[in-house]
């Protein structure tokens, strides 16, 4: 695949999450905006960032000011949409531009994801490998979502990972524990993002054909209840799941794997089958549901087989 074919492609990936103090903040400006002075002056201060090994921290304020400090302190990751973000800046600012610096930066960031990708197509969650559960292949958190999800070995490694749990070391296919707190299990959320997100690529020029579409019917099923809050006896709210056929459908974070039962869970890892079995941290503190499948449904998958009948 031909460089302009990449940076093309990164400037079309759009955000799947909010913006925050990182250049996904500008991801949706139009193309005139960056070859503004304005577009310039983030740059710099996101290329000040760049760490030497090509990729960018995640959960860092990269536009406000420039960095300054030891270099060695800053860690690359494709955890939380760092890097790829700003390669998709990177590559709007040289096309608009086509100021070599950008250019640099981007094969330098490219250069980094790709060095990064195991054999079978997957990404870690930090490179270079820390050891310990950030080094398993990631569909959590954006990880593998976003690291090239349209390369045909990456659509390889989704297919090889069928139920797609939160990660998987390489080259186990056996589902291993992230945190202490997250027991192996199937993980909708990012099966769905990274569903929705191969919806919106279109089928490369010479690209083999056996790449699976994504499915339409949503596995597992979802559930039709509502989260509340009410407050419990000590005066304290609390999050309680109520029954209600009309709400919007909902799917659990996490599936056991054996039984494809959805539980939540405190600390400990122990699968629970109610909010109310765990505790208020835990309970109130964590997304346990949610309308994954919602905009794949609705919009992206349809549109995507209407493009492709």
């Amino acid at each position: 695949m031909r460089l302009p074919l990449l940076l093309l492609l990164f400037v079309m990936l759009s955000p799947l999450v909010t913006a925050d103090e990182s250049a996904r903040r500008f991801l949706n400006k139009p193309d005139s905006w960056f070859a503004s002075a304005e577009a310039k002056k983030v740059a710099t201060i996101i290329l000040s960032f760049q760490c030497d090994a090509g990729g960018w921290p995640k959960n860092t304020d990269t536009i406000s000011k420039a960095y300054e400090g030891d270099r060695s302190k800053l860690q690359p990751t494709f955890d939380n949409k760092g890097t790829v973000d700003e390669l998709r800046f990177m590559a709007h600012m040289f096309n608009a531009t086509q100021d070599e610096t950008y250019r640099k930066s981007f094969d330098r960031g490219l250069a980094y994801v790709l060095s990064a990708q195991y054999p079978n197509g997957g990404w870690p969650q930090f490179f270079p490998l820390r050891k310990g559960y950030f080094d398993h292949i990631t569909f959590a958190k954006a990880t593998s979502t976003t690291s090239l999800l349209m390369t045909t070995p990456w659509c390889a490694c989704c297919v090889s990972c069928a139920k797609w749990p939160r990660r998987r070391p390489t080259p186990s296919s056996t589902p291993r524990r992230a945190r202490h707190a997250s027991s192996p299990s199937t993980s909708v959320s990012p099966a769905f993002s990274s569903a929705r997100s191969s919806s919106t690529v279109s089928q490369p020029s010479g690209a083999p054909s056996t790449t699976r579409r994504p499915s339409l019917r949503p596995r597992p099923a979802p559930m039709n209840f509502l989260i509340d809050k009410v407050t419990d006896k000590d005066g304290k709210p609390n999050l309680v799941m109520v029954p209600d056929p009309k709400a919007p459908a909902l799917w659990a974070r996490f599936y056991d794997l054996k039984t494809g039962a959805p539980y939540v869970c405190d600390r400990d890892g122990i699968p629970k089958p109610q909010l109310a079995d765990i505790g208020s941290e835990r309970r109130n503190g964590y997304s346990w549901f949610g309308e994954y499948a919602r905009d794949l449904l609705a919009k992206d998958y349809p549109k995507w087989k209407q493009e492709h009948r």
